[in-house]
């Protein structure tokens, strides 16, 4: 399973293209963001939200990955369509903070709340402090069945269909590939953690670029193993009926 989604993006006559242009997205959406910072909170926000629609685009088309590798299809999918991407981008968001909506209130609440005199946290702030942090950890297990019933269905309360998500996620095949997925998600955030240690602005565009094509295809293999892995069980609940 892992060496099949690892030559998955490769698996396609447009693959450089799909690549390409997935790779240059991130690298645009990380380039806006950091120039923007160089300027006022005014010109920050603008380019921010630039940053965020591309960032959109780019997760819209992981929830493609996520459909076509859930219906076993071994075709990469392409870049078009660019306002569907776009909208999907943003429910896929929308499905992360509804997931994550408990921990964040118990996170804020332990700040805002929960923190005695001169910044020390009280018994019961790191008491919450943990409970958050391990019910976070819980959530983030089930979010990609989520994403996948939402990219299967097309209809966003699937995404929070409590049954159907957590038989998906308690499968051997989609537990396996979680656990497939971890050194690769390890990777990941170490290309993102060493790009703070990057210095010089020749040196860090020419870093940000390739760390923004290997991003992108190691999200593709992620994205791929996570959809194979909780695919067959969804579409067995609706019955091999997925949208168009």
């Amino acid at each position: 399973m892992l060496r099949e989604a690892l030559t998955y993006p490769l698996q396609s006559d447009h693959r450089l293209k799909t690549i390409g242009i997935g790779g240059a997205l991130q690298f645009s959406a990380g380039i806006i963001l950091t120039v923007g910072a160089l300027f006022s909170v005014g010109v920050f926000v603008l380019v921010a939200l630039i940053s965020l629609s591309l960032t959109a685009v780019f997760w819209g088309y992981y929830l493609r990955v996520l459909r076509t590798t859930a219906t076993e299809k071994t075709t990469l999918p392409v870049f078009d369509d660019w306002k569907e991407l776009g909208v999907n981008g943003v429910k896929f968001f929308a499905i992360t903070i509804g997931y994550l909506s408990v921990p964040i209130v118990l996170i804020f609440t332990e700040v805002i709340f929960l923190t005695g005199d001169g910044g020390t946290m009280t018994e019961t702030g790191a008491t919450v402090y943990i409970v958050a942090r391990l019910l976070t950890f819980v959530i983030v297990f089930f979010v990609p069945v989520g994403w996948t019933n939402y990219a299967l269905t097309n209809q966003l309360r699937e995404a929070f269909a409590v049954r159907d998500i957590v038989g998906a996620a308690l499968t051997r095949s989609y537990v396996k590939t979680v656990l497939l997925s971890l050194p690769l998600w390890f990777c990941y955030r170490l290309i993102q953690l060493f790009q703070a240690f990057v210095s010089g602005p020749g040196a860090y565009i020419l870093y940000l670029a390739i760390a923004s094509v290997v991003s992108f295809y190691l999200l593709i293999v992620i994205f791929s193993l996570l959809g194979r892995g909780c695919g067959p069980h969804l579409r067995e609940v609706e019955g091999e009926e997925v949208s168009d």
